[in-house]
């Protein structure tokens, strides 16, 4: 036992042996196995980050180490899948299987597996608008970090400067994590691969982040885990993971700014609403874009004001409302308005490619953006980019487009590789039915909120209430509502992208969470139970496989 002052903390792998319970042995035995492997990962990544530190600068052993390398970090997704797998069995053999056990597997599982992805490639495979850090006039985002290291926040015109337009968040936090590695006698070669460090826990902190909001739906069962297995193994937050632009810290921040939306909502506080500022100021710092998050966040502010019938605490309200703005607007507009006022910049300002590009839209009909879906006949699951693997023409069905690029980005490799092109196709087709599922999820929730029945009947029905609902399909119809028109304001494949759309994989899980819960509810006597749970039991298999094949094409592919 340890003693701090009057509070006792036992942990069990700490104790002596003769004062342990044999429940206690088994899990002091369970708690050092599990700190080991974790010690080991941590040993692993640190040993990695030392040795690509050798490598870099030994160009012999760069190269007869590469192949000892990539088939090491193959085989800890093998290792790390395989260790899992015991734990699970191990738990429920001692009936100790918990949700949150179950949970912080799938949390290493993932974490494993992006960070085997992100060890893999480097920073000039699968970016979006990067460039070089070492070419000369380069206005992408390494061409922004890099001014920034050297020459401070930019002091002049972003028009006609690429990615220069972007708030410089991101840019700032790479910057600087850039500079403390190299003062601490990392060569900046290696630091900018290093980069990916933080990209990788932005990536898990969306994870924990979309946990706290499903919990916060009370799901539970695989209500919870199905849908939190397509995020943590979802192949846009692998590529987010090895991406060094600033998408998934904007990302990460969105996440938060729900999860800290709904906390409020259920009990505002100063505390609470500052947290929210910060988090959509900050996600706005990165991107301007992700600021489509503040209507639904509006309409959870209206609501809370007008249902308040005291006006004491109305005033308190409107106190935390002024608290939002002081900390948000600077934040989310800031770099705007700063730009407008020295540089006469427009305050919405996104450079376009020109109508001359080959990969311009603009000649398709309005039928053709959204009915044509030949180029799954013509090139099968991968987006179709002219004049790459023989595709003859550019992706331009907007909904098939956001199917494609939502599993594979713009990318379309693995083509030409037999087994990732069955693995591909089957990811596909798996996702296909997830979106089906929380389509039908999404219409079952529309017609719960809009239906006739009083908020205690809606919290019977649904778990939770009516305004948190209303709140995620608000957000859901807020983004398609402002991507759609993006795609024809700025007609080019590139603009289709489904990194413009990564809430919705939040919005979805939610959407699909409550599909699985009325799944789990149902009555096998009736046929509309026999369907629904005949549903469950394709959805638990398609969720197996599309974790299952993303993992295979992502880590294990490259």
């Amino acid at each position: 036992m340890i003693n701090l002052g009057e509070t006792a903390l036992k942990i069990p792998f700490l104790e002596p042996k003769s004062c342990r319970t044999p429940d206690e042995n088994k899990k002091s035995l369970l708690e050092c196995g599990t700190f080991c492997i974790l010690l080991l990962l941590a040993a692993c990544f640190t040993l990695g980050l030392w040795g690509a530190n050798v490598l870099e600068e030994n160009a012999a052993l760069k190269e007869a180490g590469e192949e000892i390398w990539d088939s090491m970090f193959k085989y800890m997704v093998l290792f790390c899948a395989f260790a899992c797998c015991c734990l699970v069995m191990y738990f429920r053999q001692t009936g100790t299987l918990s949700e949150e056990k179950l949970m912080a597997i799938l949390f290493v599982m993932a974490l494993v597996a992006r960070l085997v992805y992100t060890l893999e490639i480097g920073i000039t495979t699968n970016q979006h608008d990067v460039s070089n850090f070492n070419k000369l006039g380069n206005y992408g985002h390494t061409g922004y970090i890099r001014y920034i290291m050297e020459e401070g926040i930019p002091n002049f015109d972003v028009i006609g400067k690429s990615q220069f337009y972007h708030p410089p968040l991101h840019h700032i936090i790479c910057a600087n994590f850039i500079s403390f590695q190299e003062d601490i006698g990392i060569s900046f070669e290696v630091a900018i691969q290093n980069l990916q460090i933080l990209t990788l826990f932005y990536s898990m902190v969306t994870l924990y982040a979309s946990y706290r909001i499903m919990k916060l739906f009370g799901f539970t069962g695989t209500a919870l885990f199905l849908p939190m297995t397509v995020l943590a193994f979802h192949p846009t937050f692998y590529l987010f993971s090895g991406s060094i632009n600033n998408d998934c810290l904007s990302v990460m921040f969105v996440f938060l700014a729900v999860w800290a939306a709904l906390e409020w909502h259920k009990k505002p506080s100063f505390f609470g609403i500052a947290m929210l500022a910060l988090c959509i100021g900050c996600s706005m710092f990165a991107k301007l874009a992700t600021g489509v998050v503040a209507p639904a966040v509006a309409m959870l502010f209206l609501h809370k004001l007008v249902t308040e019938k005291d006006w004491k605490d109305r005033g308190t309200l409107i106190a935390q409302f002024a608290l939002f703005g002081v900390i948000c607007i600077p934040l989310g507009i800031g770099w705007q308005v700063r730009n407008f006022l020295l540089y006469d910049t427009p305050l919405t300002y996104v450079p376009k490619l020109s109508t001359k590009a080959d990969q311009y839209l603009g000649g398709y009909t309005l039928t053709e953006r959204f009915f044509d879906w030949e180029s799954l006949k013509d090139f099968g699951v991968y987006p179709m980019r002219a004049g790459t693997q023989g595709a003859e023409y550019f992706e331009h069905c907007i909904p098939l487009a956001v199917l494609k690029m939502s599993m594979f980005g713009e990318y379309s490799r693995w083509k030409d590789y037999h087994v990732y092109d069955a693995s591909s196709n089957l990811l596909f087709w798996m996702n296909v039915i997830i979106v089906i599922a929380t389509l039908i999820g999404a219409a079952y929730c529309i017609w719960q909120v809009f239906r006739r029945q009083t908020e205690e009947q809606f919290t019977q029905n649904m778990g939770f209430g009516r305004l948190p609902c209303l709140f995620i399909l608000f957000y859901w119809v807020t983004m398609l509502m402002t991507y759609v028109p993006f795609c024809f304001s700025y007609p080019h494949f590139c603009s289709m992208d489904y990194r413009y759309l990564v809430p919705t994989l939040l919005t979805g899980a939610v959407f699909l969470g409550i599909l699985l819960k009325k799944m789990e509810q149902a009555d096998p006597a009736t046929v509309t139970g026999k369907l629904l749970i005949g549903g469950k039991s394709v959805l638990i298999a398609a969720t197996a496989l599309f974790a299952i094949c993303a993992t295979m094409i992502y880590p294990m592919y490259y």
